[in-house]
């Protein structure tokens, strides 16, 4: 071949690989003279080189035609010289064959790249990649810096979260970005992934709404949004996915109602999860047409009105959660009729009715049935034992009555069982039998059944529940008989146990501090006598102890210093004598409840209780204790509530409902403010010093300034809390009054009336009359 053939077809070659004009492109080659078979010769020549020399990249011809004849296409990826060669490229007037190395070199590049197109680093500019890149522009939030590979060195195909289809090269079919933390706005541009068949954003933070474009991807199958923070709507054009198979938006902040729409066209749809929303109307009776759906999922919204009978027709449908919502009526019979049925929750609504006596066979395969929280009455069916898979059941706070049926012993599997707050009946053994059938449940971890009229002596049973069992509650029945001691030999994984309300007699077991993994315990308003067991000390994960209300007496045991978790510590309306010990409360530094109140407690208030800095109540009215009131208690920054004696000041000015903020209220004016103020606070000499140089303004703003901070005193004492200042509204105004009131003294010295020394106590309950004074 001629040098001058080769260096014209090779020019030729070079204009197709940088021009996007195809018409231009064609005149150029035809002006060149290049026959087919020294172009060809020439691209083999070049294709040689064309692995160590980087590709030329830009804007060119669609690639469904060759690049040298003339079209009105639309640009695309500039290809480089495989790519030429692959696709046909010679002059358009020529017809006659490739050369054999032409179509080789084509057919490597082919498989090489075509079949895989991941593993290319040349990236064309087509829509996907076009859409993908928009959508990282809309992303302003990249903690974990997940989109640092989306850049041009590696091909969109391979970046992270997307894969592409082997079928179609180069067309995006998956984007999951899920659990990445990313922030910012859903770019309209992903509706051009006209190949997507799976979105998943979930567990991101995008806000913004949900994109109507989502409408146009009509092969998408699967949608995932929940937990972001998206608003508005959901769109209605998401009823065109018509292959849609699974659409989550759940745990958004989405407001209106639920497209009717979406149950007209989703024949394929088999998961519907909108819960935690705000979806206010009703849910469309065309829900009822999704034939596939096996979940659906729309707990926690502000759905109202009824629940349709149209969704008896879900014959396929496993989950049906509308938890926390408005709904009324009854309970479709029609859904109890869906055999398929696992997972059942209607809990906190306002429902009414009762059960089908047919209940356990109609539901086979139940193992979750919540239907706490509504209005819901009758007894619990016999036919629930043959739902023998329940694993969960919560009944509490309606009102079911009768006697508790034996039904639960053939469930191997339950571990949640939940009757609180009903009206449930028992008066002796036989109908507490229930409880006792519960010993075959070798996984049951949960039993509450407090809250109802259950009677009769507690069962021994009771210690045989299983030992995987951590909350136990009977509270506020009328169980009489001792508390089973057997319960802390072998019930060692107890978090939580509530005996409280009942007609429990004798003693707390001294083997209670074989529990070391318990936090709440209460045995409060029973008839409970003896001693506080110092094993109590072993409980060292113990936050609430309640055992007010009772005949307890003796010493507050020293072992209770170990109980350094402890928040909350109800003493109170028993017989307890002795002193409030000083070790235990220097060590107890998480109480925020103290409650001695009603005992026979004597002795001084130990000084280490301000060190209490958690302490919100202290409860010590009832007591025979003495002396000042610790200077120290100023160091519980946070109290709300304190109870020394009585309810009022024993004193002559306290009469006739007069209480002591009310007392200080009236008093809070220039000409009655010392009345309230302790006078120590301001020595005679200073103040005689003041008006002998004749400074009498500096009185006055003394006296000014404990007006302004007992007012705010007052503000911060008023009997509701959530009417009280906040903290920072408080030392916000605190400051303001240190500034207006500095000054300087007559020696020039600058002085400060500090409003940390004007303490002013939020609940005013002194005892001796000389308090009233200070």
């Amino acid at each position: 071949m001629p040098l001058a053939a080769t260096a014209s077809a090779t020019k030729c070659l070079n204009y197709l690989t940088t021009t996007a004009d195809t018409n231009r492109s064609a005149s150029r080659c035809h002006k060149l003279k290049c026959s087919q078979g020294s172009l060809a010769r020439a691209g083999a020549s070049l294709a040689s080189s064309s692995a160590s020399a980087p590709p030329v990249q830009g804007a060119t011809l669609r690639s469904s035609l060759p690049p040298c004849q003339p079209t009105k296409a639309r640009l695309q990826l500039r290809p480089s010289l495989p790519q030429l060669l692959a696709s046909n490229c010679a002059p358009h007037y020529s017809n006659s064959p490739r050369p054999l190395a032409a179509k080789t070199h084509a057919a490597k590049f082919r498989h090489r790249h075509l079949r895989h197109p991941a593993t290319t680093t040349v990236n064309k500019i087509t829509d996907d990649h076009l859409a993908l890149l928009a959508f990282k522009n809309g992303v302003t939030s990249d903690p974990s810096g997940a989109l640092s590979s989306w850049n041009e060195s590696t091909h969109f195909c391979n970046w992270t979260g997307v894969s592409c289809s082997r079928k179609h090269p180069h067309r995006v079919t998956v984007l999951d970005l899920s659990m990445l933390g990313l922030g910012g706005f859903i770019s309209p541009s992903i509706g051009n992934l006209s190949f997507i068949q799976s979105i998943n954003l979930s567990l991101n933070g995008f806000s913004g709404e949900v994109l109507p474009e989502f409408g146009r991807l009509h092969r998408l199958q699967y949608l995932s949004l929940r937990f972001n923070a998206l608003h508005g709507m959901v769109p209605v054009n998401l009823a065109n996915c018509s292959k849609l198979r699974v659409l989550s938006l759940a745990a958004n902040q989405l407001t209106g109602s639920i497209p009717v729409e979406l149950g007209q066209t989703l024949p394929k749809l088999e998961r519907l999860l909108l819960f935690n929303n705000s979806l206010t109307g009703a849910i469309p009776s065309s829900i009822g047409n999704l034939s596939s759906l096996t979940s659906l999922s729309l707990l926690d919204n502000s759905l109202q009105g009824i629940i349709p009978e149209e969704l008896g027709k879900l014959s396929n449908l496993k989950s049906f959660q509308v938890a926390a919502n408005w709904f009324n009526g009854s309970i479709p019979l029609v859904l109890f009729n869906i055999s398929s049925l696992t997972f059942f929750s209607v809990t906190s609504n306002h429902l009414h009715g009762t059960l089908p006596p047919s209940l356990g066979a109609q539901l086979p395969k139940l193992t979750t049935l919540l239907l706490g929280g509504n209005k819901l009455s009758g007894t619990i069916p016999a036919s629930l034992s043959n739902a023998s898979l329940l694993q969960m059941i919560d009944l509490s706070t309606n009102k079911f009555s009768g006697t508790v049926p034996p039904v639960f012993g053939g469930m191997n599997g339950l571990f949640r069982l939940v009757l609180e707050k009903n009206q449930f009946q028992a008066s002796d053994a036989k109908d507490l039998s229930f409880i006792d059938s519960l010993v075959n449940c070798s996984n049951l971890q949960a039993f509450s059944i407090s809250y109802n009229d259950l009677g009769g002596v507690l069962p021994l049973s009771l210690t045989n529940f299983s030992k995987e069992l951590w909350f136990l509650s009977i509270s506020y029945n009328h169980f009489s008989g001792i508390i089973p001691h057997g319960i802390f030999e072998n019930l060692i994984s107890l978090n939580v146990m509530y005996f409280s309300g009942n007609d429990l007699t004798g003693q707390i077991p001294e083997h209670i501090g074989n529990i070391p993994m318990l936090q709440s315990l209460g045995f409060a308003d029973n008839k409970l006598t003896g001693y506080i067991p110092s094993s109590i000390g072993n409980l060292t994960q113990l936050t609430d102890f309640e055992i007010y209300g009772n005949k307890f007496e003796g010493t507050i045991p020293s072992t209770m210093k170990n109980l350094h978790q402890l928040t909350t510590l109800y003493l109170s309306d028993n017989s307890f004598s002795g002193r409030i010990p000083r070790d235990i409360f220097g060590q107890l530094l998480s109480l925020r409840v103290l409650d001695l109140a009603n005992n026979s407690l004597n002795g001084t208030i130990p000084s280490e209780i301000g060190g209490l800095i958690n302490l919100q109540q202290l409860l010590l009215k009832g007591n025979e204790l003495s002396g000042e009131i610790p200077v120290s208690i100023s160091g519980c920054a946070v109290l709300e509530d304190l109870q020394l004696q009585g309810e009022r000041p024993v004193d002559e000015r306290f009469k006739d409902g007069m209480t002591m903020r009310k007392f200080v209220e009236i008093c809070a004016s220039h000409d009655r403010i010392m009345e309230v103020i302790d006078q120590s606070m301001f020595s005679q000499e200073q103040e005689d010093g003041d008006i002998e140089h004749g400074d009498i303004s500096s009185v006055r703003k003394k006296i000014e300034c404990l007006v302004s901070v007992v007012a705010l005193g007052i503000a911060c004492s008023v009997e509701s809390p959530n009417e009280r200042l906040g903290m920072n509204v408080v030392a916000a105004q605190m400051h303001a009054v240190r500034d207006k009131f500095v000054e300087f003294g007559v020696h020039g010295v600058k002085q400060e009336v500090s409003p940390a020394k004007l303490t002013i106590p939020l609940i005013y309950s002194w005892h001796s009359p000389t308090d009233i004074d200070r």
